[in-house]
């Protein structure tokens, strides 16, 4: 979804600068031409939050029983593998 919303800001930007939105006067040509980059943004923070919330939160072992961070492939106390989970 952001990645299409960033796609789309970029074509709405290019047309703006090119003035197929009417006329230059016009007072919401800025808005729609910069809406675009709104949504964007908006999109990507919704994606990082959206991948917070469904974070697995609970706490990763190794094969010998210590806790491992989140991210770590390796135990840091013993060295042996972290269990994945499906």
């Amino acid at each position: 979804m952001a990645y299409g919303f960033f796609g789309y800001a970029v074509i709405s930007f290019v047309m703006f600068v090119l003035g197929f939105f009417g006329q230059r006067d016009d007072e919401f040509a800025s808005l729609r031409g910069f809406s675009g980059h709104w949504m964007a943004f908006y999109a990507a923070g919704l994606a990082l939050l959206s991948s917070y919330v469904r974070a697995d939160t609970a706490v990763r072992r190794c094969v010998n029983g210590h806790a491992a961070s989140v991210m770590a492939n390796y135990c840091e106390m013993c060295g042996q593998p972290v269990e994945r989970r499906a």
